[in-house]
């Protein structure tokens, strides 16, 4: 119980729960593959979005991006810091 009891204290401070965690380690590997990028849909367009783009696409997708190098530049929409997380 203990262990399981220190993993969840874990993942929540981290901002996810058990449910999430496969997705965060996808978007992990997706980011260290490159493929994770802030997109805008146009030039003027007030907010970018986090989307994969795989590499066979990259050249073919002309829409202003920037690459994604670390996980930590990908929001996290229910992360609130360790301590309201919990």
């Amino acid at each position: 119980i203990g262990i399981f009891t220190a993993y969840q204290l874990r993942i929540t401070a981290l901002g996810y729960t058990s449910n999430e965690e496969t997705k965060w380690l996808n978007i992990s590997d997706a980011v260290n593959d490159g493929v994770v990028f802030a997109v805008r849909d146009h030039e003027d367009a007030p907010h970018e979005t986090i989307q994969v783009i795989e590499k066979e696409d990259q050249t073919d997708d002309a829409r202003p991006r920037r690459p994604i190098s670390h996980l930590r530049h990908v929001p996290n929409m229910y992360d609130r810091g360790p301590w309201l997380n919990l």
